[in-house]
């Protein structure tokens, strides 16, 4: 089963999409858009729908899946994390994808340790699991990893 599974921060949207099953995932792609907030939410929000569209319409994922980060310090910070997952859920909601999303708790030692040798740590765990694409692979692209791994069978 396909899935793709997304990370914001710092003005982008990451994505990484997986194939096959959790003790033997396939990376299909990875890769990051920018996307920027900017005062007019609602056309931020048009923005974030346009960007989700394209990339689903890309990678054709059966599900989609989301990591939720909450360091906002700001409103526009909070703007920035929480509207684009929204909007995210209106487009699966509008194409027939299931989605789920995942905070930084659901990621624990538990839940990869069975699958790995060694468990270090979230990071090291999906290098071990998924790979390291030569290529732009960052902590980010990492958490979205995880996000689509969480719902491999």
């Amino acid at each position: 089963m396909k899935i793709t599974g997304f990370h914001a921060s710092s003005g982008k949207i990451r994505y990484v999409t997986l194939d096959g099953a959790k003790n033997a995932p396939t990376l299909v792609d990875h890769g990051e858009r920018p996307l920027q907030l900017n005062e007019n939410r609602s056309a931020f929000s048009q923005s974030c729908r346009n960007l989700f569209v394209a990339i689903i319409a890309d990678q054709l994922p059966e599900r989609l899946a989301y990591v939720l980060s909450m360091d906002a310090k700001s409103r526009d910070q909070i703007a920035a994390l929480i509207l684009p997952f929204g909007v995210l859920n209106i487009v699966a909601l509008d194409q027939g994808k299931p989605i789920e999303e995942f905070i930084a708790a659901n990621f624990s030692k538990s839940k990869f340790a069975p699958f790995v040798p060694t468990f270090t740590n979230k990071y090291d765990f999906v290098d071990q699991v998924i790979g390291h694409p030569q290529s732009k692979w960052s902590n980010q692209h990492r958490l979205a990893a995880l996000a689509a791994w969480m719902m491999l069978t």
